[in-house]
């Protein structure tokens, strides 16, 4: 009785998994980047706010500027991904 070859499988099986893998740290490294500029955001509204006064309103200026940043850096590693994934 001849054993199946499982070559192929197991090929296509490892691929998938680190694909998986790829698509798990960079939907990841997407979050980390929006928090980070979400927080560094917060702190130089915070900074602005003592410095020119109207914390609040710099606060909030910081944390909407922070956000933008981040979604900006997001949209700009999937653009890149999906250049990769056309080629």
């Amino acid at each position: 009785m001849d054993k199946p070859e499982h070559s192929d499988n197991t090929e296509k099986n490892t691929k998938n998994d680190r694909s998986i893998w790829i698509m798990l740290g960079t939907v990841s490294a997407i979050g980390i980047e929006f928090a980070a500029c979400t927080i560094a955001g917060f702190y130089l509204g915070t900074w602005l706010g003592s410095h020119l006064g109207n914390r609040q309103v710099w606060v909030l200026v910081g944390v909407l500027a922070g956000m933008v940043v981040g979604v900006a850096g997001a949209v700009g590693v999937i653009r890149r991904i999906m250049r990769e994934s056309d080629e």
